[in-house]
């Protein structure tokens, strides 16, 4: 059974070190993958790459310590490593690249509109531009940080308050292009007794008889005289006269002073 056991690590042994006779192949291979760290520059490389870049480091001492073997086995780990680095890399540089372009795209937007805002919606415009640039200077931050997926989520916000204002704006121009519909009026037709005037019949219907011009410009096609109107003459008694329709006949009536057919009514 000792020699058995003798002979197990005898063959144990050659095949650890036939598996690292070929060093000068897996230095070769070593070598390549430190080109291929050093082609990524910069600060997001630094940091999307730091766990493969701290693996070849391990690498390097392995094989300044003569321990082949171990350095082979770091090196597939730092393979492996680089390989999910590089996966890494472009996704931060896809999302930097994407921020970029939404910023400068939501920037561009703002002061499109910022003429129309200032007039429709001024407050809600202020209000919502100052949240989007909060948020695009910490976008900005996320992005110099190298962390692309952050500084989107806050583009993502900066865009919600954009289409917002942009929407508010355009609801409030297309109802100032639109004209109000005109106010239906509400007649009531009122036949003319004996005995009857404007006067009268005004302080009848609206309570008040200086109102009286209000029945005369609603019949002028009918009344040629405001003192002579007629028994069984039908007027017509504008119910849904507005105050300052109210307020002009109040004034006209007071400060009239004598009649004339001209009175610019």
């Amino acid at each position: 059974k000792c020699m058995k056991k003798f002979l197990l690590c005898v063959v144990a042994a050659a095949f650890l070190f036939g598996c690292a006779s070929d060093e000068p192949e897996n230095a070769t291979k070593m070598d390549e993958l430190k080109k291929a760290l050093a082609d990524y520059q910069g600060k997001c490389a630094d940091v999307a790459f730091a766990d493969s870049n701290a693996k070849m480091n391990e690498v390097n001492r392995l094989r300044a310590a003569s321990q082949g073997r171990e350095a082979d086995i770091a090196y597939l780990e730092a393979q492996q490593l680089f390989d999910a680095d590089v996966v890494r890399y472009n996704d931060i540089k896809s999302a930097a690249d994407r921020a970029d372009a939404d910023l400068m795209d939501q920037r561009s937007r703002l002061n499109n509109i910022e003429s129309d805002a200032m007039m429709y919606a001024p407050k809600e415009y202020a209000d919502a531009k100052a949240r989007i640039n909060s948020q695009h200077v910490e976008s900005a931050q996320k992005i110099a940080e190298c962390d692309g997926a952050g500084s989107i989520m806050n583009l993502d916000e900066a865009e919600k308050e954009l289409r917002y204002i942009e929407d508010l704006v355009a609801v409030r121009m297309n109802a100032a292009a639109t004209p109000a519909p005109a106010p239906m009026m509400d007649m009531e037709t009122y036949t003319v007794k004996k005995g009857d005037c404007l006067w009268k019949i005004a302080a009848n219907k609206y309570s008040n008889p200086y109102f009286w011009p209000l029945i005369y410009w609603t019949n002028k096609s009918s009344i040629k005289d405001p003192d002579l109107i007629y028994p069984n003459q039908q007027l017509k008694i504008d119910k849904n006269a507005t105050d300052q329709q109210k307020k002009d006949a109040d004034k006209m009536a007071k400060t009239r002073g004598a009649w004339s057919l001209y009175d610019n009514k």
